[in-house]
Protein backbone atom coordinates (compact mmCIF):
# COMPACT_ATOMS: atom_id res chain seq x y z
CA UNK A 1 0.00 0.00 0.00
CA UNK A 2 1.49 3.44 -1.22
CA UNK A 3 0.03 5.25 1.98
CA UNK A 4 2.24 7.83 4.81
CA UNK A 5 2.76 4.95 7.34
CA UNK A 6 4.47 3.00 4.80
CA UNK A 7 6.62 5.58 3.31
CA UNK A 8 10.67 5.79 4.25
CA UNK A 9 10.27 9.66 5.43
CA UNK A 10 7.09 8.98 7.81
CA UNK A 11 7.64 8.99 11.43
CA UNK A 12 4.59 7.62 13.78
CA UNK A 13 4.18 9.71 16.78
CA UNK A 14 0.66 8.70 17.93
CA UNK A 15 -0.59 4.91 17.32
CA UNK A 16 -3.25 5.21 20.33
CA UNK A 17 -5.97 6.78 17.69
CA UNK A 18 -6.80 3.72 15.95
CA UNK A 19 -6.89 -0.02 16.98
CA UNK A 20 -6.76 -1.00 13.53
CA UNK A 21 -4.64 -0.56 10.82
CA UNK A 22 -7.64 0.89 8.74
CA UNK A 23 -7.95 3.71 11.56
CA UNK A 24 -6.00 6.70 12.05
CA UNK A 25 -2.20 7.13 13.53
CA UNK A 26 -0.45 9.81 13.23
CA UNK A 27 3.01 11.38 12.52
CA UNK A 28 5.21 13.44 10.80
CA UNK A 29 6.59 13.79 7.33
CA UNK A 30 10.22 14.51 7.14
CA UNK A 31 11.03 14.18 3.27
CA UNK A 32 11.57 18.26 3.82
CA UNK A 33 13.15 20.28 6.49
CA UNK A 34 10.88 21.17 9.56
CA UNK A 35 8.71 24.61 8.57
CA UNK A 36 8.39 27.32 11.02
CA UNK A 37 4.91 27.47 12.04
CA UNK A 38 3.40 30.83 13.38
CA UNK A 39 3.28 29.59 17.25
CA UNK A 40 6.12 30.73 20.05
CA UNK A 41 7.81 28.80 22.58
CA UNK A 42 8.23 30.58 25.99
CA UNK A 43 11.38 32.36 25.00
CA UNK A 44 9.70 34.21 21.88
CA UNK A 45 11.44 31.69 19.26
CA UNK A 46 9.00 30.98 16.28
CA UNK A 47 8.77 26.90 16.39
CA UNK A 48 9.92 24.50 13.48
CA UNK A 49 7.47 21.54 12.69
CA UNK A 50 7.35 19.10 9.94
CA UNK A 51 4.40 17.95 8.74
CA UNK A 52 1.64 15.82 10.46
CA UNK A 53 -0.09 13.15 8.14
CA UNK A 54 -2.56 10.57 8.61
CA UNK A 55 -0.48 7.43 8.59
CA UNK A 56 -3.38 6.80 5.28
CA UNK A 57 -2.09 9.49 3.48
CA UNK A 58 -0.07 9.54 0.54
CA UNK A 59 1.87 12.09 -1.80
CA UNK A 60 3.80 12.18 -4.57
CA UNK A 61 7.26 11.77 -2.61
CA UNK A 62 6.35 8.59 -1.60
CA UNK A 63 9.70 6.51 -0.89
CA UNK A 64 8.67 2.40 0.19
CA UNK A 65 10.70 2.08 3.78
CA UNK A 66 8.14 0.47 6.30
CA UNK A 67 5.73 -2.73 5.60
Amino acid sequence: MTACKTCFYWEMVDSTIGETSDQSIWGFCKRYPPIQTAEMNDYDIYINQHPVTDGVEWCGEYKKGRS
